[in-house]
């Protein structure tokens, strides 16, 4: 039987990408990575996600998903229903530390202008034999914003799925017990068992102070919004 899956996350940065590596060599798997992200319509992903998923024809693998974005997606209520109809295993990804979740976005963003710049290529997530960014200056209002929207697409993200027909995922699960989340999803997909190597480094430290040249100045914005606890966690 077909094994559908997808990887649902509010925005980057929760350690959707690696936990994508890791799952899809743990068996012969079709993987997609973000590709609603370039379709304008509702339509026009409904269609991708029936190709993609093979649901008018006769499957060509056993293990088929993809990681997807909350953001790009045109009309969540039509693909929960095409999820629901197909038996998709839903894995949501998210990342409570708001702070922390737009820091490491906006560094991302950096990193990749950086490695364009310097190689020609646009690289999101830093591989063991790559170099990281380094500490730099962030815009507070622009780090503000970015918060914001992450809030109000993570109570979307909770909102579209009851607990129960997913399998939940807090990205300091990854960060402090990797093995055990692998093994969770694994179980969750039906996955085989397979040791696995971590291809990635941390982008970000987890003491901000030490990623953000401008720390004060993003402490003194931060002071009268409700998330200023999240910048020391």
């Amino acid at each position: 039987m077909v094994n559908r899956f997808i990887l649902l996350m509010p925005w980057g940065r929760v350690g959707s990408n690696l936990l994508l590596s890791i799952l899809q060599k743990s068996a012969p798997m079709k993987v997609n990575n973000e590709g609603l992200n370039e379709l304008r319509t509702a339509a026009e992903q409904e269609s991708w996600f029936r190709e993609f998923y093979e649901t008018e024809k006769e499957p060509t693998h056993q293990y088929i998903g993809s990681k997807q974005n909350l953001f790009a997606i045109r009309d969540v209520a039509g693909l929960s229903q095409l999820f629901s109809k197909n038996k998709m295993r839903i894995v949501r990804l998210r990342r409570d530390n708001l702070v922390k979740a737009a820091v490491s976005q906006m560094r991302a963003e950096q990193y990749a202008e950086k490695t364009a710049e310097q190689a020609g290529v646009r690289r999101w997530a830093v591989r063991r034999e790559h170099e990281p960014l380094g500490p730099t200056r962030l815009h507070p209002e622009v780090l503000v914003k970015r918060i914001s929207l992450m809030e109000s697409l993570q109570v979307r993200l909770i909102a579209a799925f009851a607990a129960e027909e997913v399998l939940d995922i807090e990205y300091e699960e990854i960060n402090a017990s990797l093995e055990q989340v692998v093994d969770r999803a694994r179980r969750y997909l039906d996955l085989p068992h397979v040791p696995f190597r971590v291809p990635f480094r941390k982008a970000t430290p987890d003491v901000l102070s030490e990623a953000i040249t401008n720390f004060d100045e993003i402490r003194e914005r931060l002071s009268a919004t409700p998330w200023m606890d999240q910048l020391f966690a």
